[in-house]
């Protein structure tokens, strides 16, 4: 408008602003991610569990924790309390002595960690004694304090036997055939026969209450070391992903204060829900495992998700278009390296991202230029 328009021009403001109360102090305002869909706003923040902004009418909105059936997941480190004295810090065959019961059947053919050293367990004597072959060499014989030494990978020893099948939300009991289960199970999921459950009550060793979050294909007993016990990738304690991001119809989160250069997409469809499977559009997790400092800073769409670190500007995608699954892993390529800074969120235009360049200096934009060697992209000032 010029002067006179603007001048001569009648404004007038009906309703009220809607206000909503938020858990984000001033601070954390700029390393707030959002991502949106139709009436949903999807919010990532690495200090705080992923929450949703729902537009319910005109005038009233809703701020919720995101509740995922089920979460992302990752296998259980079990971390006993209780001391450890090993027999000797090299060989096969040693022994490992508890200072109380510890050791369960179903921990064969996990590995016990402390340090640089690891070892295999190979056989349960008691549940104080474990029979160990050392992999890497332990620094002393201890005993190593309670809790700074773990057990790593899910029980491999037994098999699995659900109650039943589904459907969804019904709790059943699932029995394992050997020693397995501890109380601090409870909230880890059971994964196998294309099916997870998260367990709600901790029975016996051999016995636990779960809650089916996927049917199972069958009541058939999983074979040992195919159903992996998992616990949440995110918590107050690991830390939340502080990137969100639509693409090729999964939710992606990513750059959480324990896995940073780790990216997580829901099932195909369907946003809050990252059960793992062998189907293509099951949820999916990859980690960048590029060399450097790669914490997430953005993710955004454009031909295949690329994702903005403080070290690179990486692409993840497949040359065949075949979707991302993981039987499918994608090609994690790095195409510029510029790095990016937290203080602002990127911009996906029609055919560029617009992001500040770590230091905030300069704002590059990531396009794809077929006129390189490569046909690739160039990131410019």
């Amino acid at each position: 408008f010029d002067d006179i328009t603007m001048a001569s021009a009648a404004w007038s403001i009906t309703g009220a602003p809607v206000e909503v109360v938020t858990p984000y102090i001033s601070g954390d305002l700029r390393a707030l991610r959002f991502e949106q869909s139709a009436d949903v706003l999807y919010i990532a923040h690495r200090l705080y569990a992923p929450r949703k902004l729902q537009r319910l009418t005109a005038t009233s909105f809703q701020l919720s924790l995101i509740n995922f059936l089920p979460t992302p997941s990752f296998e259980v480190n079990f971390k006993p309390v209780a001391t450890l004295t090993l027999s000797a810090v090299t060989g096969s065959g040693i022994t490992g002595t508890t200072s109380v019961a510890v050791w369960l059947d179903g921990d064969v053919g996990r590995q016990v960690v402390s340090g640089a050293g690891r070892a295999t367990v190979k056989s349960i004597t008691s549940s104080t004694i474990a029979v160990l072959d050392v992999l890497d060499d332990f620094a002393s014989v201890g005993p190593i304090a309670s809790q700074s030494w773990q057990m790593e990978g899910s029980p491999n020893a037994g098999t699995l036997t659900p109650g039943a099948a589904g459907p969804e939300g019904k709790v059943t009991t699932f029995t394992a055939s050997v020693a397995t289960f501890r109380s601090t199970d409870v909230g880890s999921l059971l994964y196998g026969n294309a099916g997870c459950a998260k367990i709600t009550v901790f029975t016996s060793s051999t016995v636990v209450n779960a809650e089916i979050l996927r049917p199972f294909t069958n009541v058939t007993a999983i074979a040992a070391g195919l159903w992996p016990l998992e616990s949440a990738s995110w918590s107050a304690t690991l830390g939340f992903p502080g990137v969100v991001s639509l693409d090729a119809q999964r939710l992606w989160w990513g750059g959480s204060t324990n896995f940073p250069d780790s990216v997580w997409g829901s099932v195909v469809g369907d946003y809050e829900n990252h059960a793992k499977g062998p189907a293509d559009d099951d949820a999916v997790d990859f980690p960048l495992a590029l060399s450097g400092v790669n914490l997430i800073r953005w993710m955004k769409s454009m031909s295949g998700l690329m994702v903005g670190s403080v070290a690179a500007e990486i692409s993840l995608s497949r040359s065949d278009d075949a979707p991302l699954a993981t039987a499918n892993p994608p090609a994690v390529k790095t195409r510029t390296k510029e790095g990016a800074d937290n203080t602002v969120d990127a911009i996906a235009t029609s055919s560029a991202i617009l992001f500040l360049q770590r230091g905030a200096q300069r704002i590059q934009e990531l396009a794809f230029d077929p006129t390189t060697v490569e046909i690739s992209y160039v990131a410019v000032d």
